[in-house]
Order: structure tokens, then sequence, then C-alpha cells
């Protein structure tokens, strides 16, 4: 159950990232569809709940992931204090948190 939560609040997470103006990273929507039928595959007892409910996290984490790493290199030339750095980046930093938590809680989910 806590698994389907955490895939739920992943999609809607991509969703709203790919809807945002500022963002509008269309494969983000995707993504979040891809979650949003994990959620739905779960509740109908169907298979591969569990295999996209993964599969979403892993494309997650690794867009937050590279979200992050192009923030540290880009970091040196906008010369900005630590405290502006996180907190343009407080978003990235709860999108990879909120994925590491679905990728853990589905694998941990029987």
């Amino acid at each position: 159950m806590i698994s389907t939560i955490f895939t739920g609040i992943l999609a809607a997470f991509n969703i709203l990232l790919a809807i945002t103006p500022q963002f509008g990273i269309l494969y983000l929507a995707i993504v979040g569809i891809v979650g949003g039928a994990s959620v739905a595959m779960d509740y109908m007892k169907l298979p591969w709940a569990r295999y996209l409910s993964m599969g979403a996290a892993l494309i997650s984490m690794t867009a937050a992931v590279s979200a992050i790493t192009s923030a540290l290199f880009l970091y040196p030339l906008i010369r900005g204090d630590v405290v502006q750095f996180l907190s343009m980046n407080l978003l990235n930093l709860i999108y990879i948190s909120v994925s590491i938590v679905s990728l853990a809680t589905s694998f941990r989910r029987e």
C-alpha cells in the first residue's frame, strides 16, 4: 500500500513538472502516465504493476540526478552563494528524494 502511495505521488510530481512552463520536460508526462498505470494495475491486482513502478522511479531518479549534476557544473559559472544554489535546486532535491523512496518501497513490496 505504501508503495502505491509513493508511486502515485511520483506520478503526480512527474506530470506537474511536465506541464509547468518553466520546466516543460514533456517526457516526464509519459513517466507520470507509466506511474499512474502502475497504481491502477496495483489496485486491479494485475501483473507488472511493481515493474512499472520501479521503471518510473528509475527514470525519475535519472532525470533528477542529471538535473542536479548539470546544476553542479553550472554553479561555478553563476557564482552564487550556497543558499541560493540550494533554493534553486530544492525542487530537484525533493524530486530525487521522492524517486528514491518510491524505488525503495517498490523493491520492498512483495
